[in-house]
């Protein structure tokens, strides 16, 4: 009765269904399907719902003849041989120091100055001075403002803003900084950084850990404002690092072991208690025995936001523990909060994972997204604003596949092989909502390889593509904030009404978009001339109307008394004196040689079709203009 119920808590929650059968792994199983070097099979959860698992295959019909076998046809002939699933590939993959990267900047400007005319920029604006330094990999607080990127000679460069000292790492009180490398690492080559708004670490190719920035998240002794070495860590072969405002995760790839650390709670994966009652601020997250017993088992990603966890295993199985807010653990509505880790038994094959503050992200091996938490700003990809306790498959995207994925804030990004960047979400400038997938065109002559945000402002890595890029079979629509019951479809049409209803240029300077490409916006705007004065034609200037806008016949005078026009006379009527030079007079008749010249230079500029206007066609005064021709 006692296994009964312990098997039956652990499908209610999702936790590990290892076969309790004489207190040892199902020999059955085992003795089939590898042993116990081959861990994946050693429970009943990772034999029946094994991520690799091919039921119709037999071992012993295997065709000699097949060139290749898959990962778990050689993990099975070879019980040595430790499984571990992987996404799916790049078409092309990038080349860290052999190929030359761009970097896109869009958002928020952090500090105001990152972006010229101080402006926010609502498309991906390219930072050439980034760009220039060779960075290859970048990692944003999510919750916070600054962001790291890793460049030429391995070296790390910080930009940004943070309300704590120290966190960006330059040894002074700067809460903000433009691009600017952090020169007590100069001298050390990082391989990874990551960063939440109140600290942040990286670590090295001598697989050291810095940490820097609050003490409470450190555990250092002190704030600090430059890399000091996290002495707790080093030594354990750590080569993976996930940071989040309330802790920070360490890991190896080729290892179960995961340490957690950071303030107190659930989210360390302690086992004390759902509510984290204990005061471990540092330890290993705590596993099934049949997992931590077995030596097939290993992490391969992790991911954390504020109080809460994910781990992904190398069978493809997800655990969660922390804080299940809104249901972001993807753990169902009962578990409320867990110190101890839940494996979720919806998710299968599963290979990375992304925490965002209130939602999280999956993708399996078949390039499939799941997605769970809250539905609010549509951030979910089902095209509602439901939320999810559980992950549900995202529909709109099985028409494509992904590679990676971030979520953050009230958005969801994925890249897809072939470097096209696909997001679902709320945008943080603009207010812009997509219900649905939306491809990021203005990218489409660059393949992206990876993607970060913060909480208002994102950064891609990509490179040029010698060829185009497909494009995906996707829906671009959106809603607009200010008005959700018009969805637009067109790229160019999006760019253009943002700017013109919420972007400075048009709400304040009044320009009206006159046509959009690629990257570049052209903007036009009417103004008009408050000295210009309505002009009056006819004999004394009666105000008789103006003539028609066609011309007259050559040679042809109007007005004027016998013997010839009136000098400077345009349609007739009497003009100053001062004034010379006909319009329409063939004959230029009562002028000097040098006014005649003059003439026949400024008659047709200082005229002008629509009421003598000088400038544009908007207005202004043509005699003013003879008179500075004079």
């Amino acid at each position: 009765p006692q296994q009964q119920q312990q098997q039956q808590y652990g499908s209610q929650y999702g936790a590990s269904q290892a076969s309790l059968r004489d207190d040892n792994y199902d020999t059955q199983n085992l003795n089939q399907f590898g042993g116990h070097k081959y861990g994946a099979y050693g429970s009943q959860l990772n034999f029946d719902n094994s991520a690799v698992k091919d039921s119709q295959r037999q071992l012993g019909a295997h065709d000699p003849n097949q060139q290749s076998l898959t990962e778990s046809q050689m993990s099975l002939q070879d019980p040595n041989r430790k499984m571990k699933l992987k996404p799916l590939k790049w078409d092309k993959p990038l080349k860290p120091g052999k190929q030359k990267t761009q970097i896109f900047i869009w958002g928020k400007a952090r500090p105001p100055n990152m972006f010229p005319a101080a402006s926010d920029q609502i498309t991906p604006w390219h930072a050439d001075v980034l760009s220039k330094k060779k960075i290859w990999d970048v990692c944003a607080a999510r919750e916070g403002h600054h962001c790291f990127g890793i460049g030429q000679n391995d070296w790390c460069f910080v930009w940004g803003e943070t309300k704590q000292v120290g966190a960006l790492g330059l040894g002074t009180n700067a809460r903000a900084t433009t691009p600017f490398l952090v020169r007590a690492l100069r001298k050390q080559r990082v391989k990874q950084a990551c960063c939440s708004a109140i600290h942040s670490l990286c670590i090295t190719d001598q697989l050291v850990i810095y940490g820097w920035g609050s003490k409470a998240l450190t555990l250092l002794d002190s704030d600090s404002k430059e890399p000091q070495p996290l002495n707790f860590l080093n030594g354990k072969g750590l080569k993976k690092l996930a940071a989040a405002n309330t802790h920070s995760i360490a890991w190896n790839g080729n290892s179960i072991e995961v340490h957690a650390f950071g303030i107190p709670g659930p989210w360390l994966g302690q086992d004390d208690g759902d509510g984290g009652g204990g005061n471990n601020r540092y330890g290993v997250m705590k596993f099934d025995a049949q997992i931590t017993g077995n030596d097939g088992f290993s992490c391969t990603m992790c991911s954390c936001s504020s109080q809460y966890s994910l781990v992904v295993l190398n069978t493809g199985y997800v655990g969660a523990c922390g804080v299940n807010e809104h249901g972001r653990m993807g753990v169902g509505a009962k578990v409320q909060a867990s110190a101890k880790v839940i494996w979720n038994r919806s998710l299968q094959n599963v290979v990375l994972c992304s925490a965002g503050s209130f939602h999280s992200g999956f993708v399996d091996t078949e390039g499939h997204v799941y997605t769970c938490g809250v539905g609010a700003d549509f951030r979910l990809g089902h095209g509602d604003k439901e939320t999810l306790w559980e992950p549900r498959l995202v529909d709109s995207c099985k028409n494509i596949q992904v590679c990676q994925i971030e979520c953050v804030d009230a958005r969801t990004f994925v890249i897809t092989p072939q470097g096209n960047l696909i997001m679902w979400g709320k945008e943080p400038v603009t207010g812009r909502t997509h219900s649905g997938p939306f491809l990021y065109e203005y990218l489409n002559a660059y393949r992206i390889y990876d993607i970060c945000g913060a909480s208002d402002f994102c950064v891609a890595i990509g490179i040029r593509a010698k060829e185009p890029i497909p494009k995906p079979n996707v829906d671009n629509v959106s809603v607009d904030a200010m008005n959700p019951n018009v969805q637009v479809d067109n790229m160019n049409r999006l760019i253009g009404d943002v700017i013109q209803n919420y972007h400075q240029i048009g709400t304040e300077q009044q320009f009206e978009v006159d046509s959009v490409y690629s990257t570049f916006v052209k903007v036009k705007k009417t103004t008009p001339d408050e000295s210009h004065q309505p002009q009056l034609v006819g004999k004394g200037g009666q105000g008789i109307p103006a003539p028609p806008m066609t011309a007259p016949p050559v040679n042809t005078v109007y007005g004027g008394s016998a013997g010839g026009p009136l000098p400077n006379a345009v349609y007739g009527g009497g003009m100053p004196p001062n004034m010379g030079g006909s319009q329409y007079g063939g004959m230029h008749m009562g002028m000097n040689p040098m006014q005649q010249q003059m003439a026949m230079r400024g008659g047709a500029r200082s005229g002008s079709r629509n009421g003598g206007s000088q400038m544009m066609g908007y207005g202004g005064s043509q005699q003013a203009y003879a008179a500075e021709m004079l």
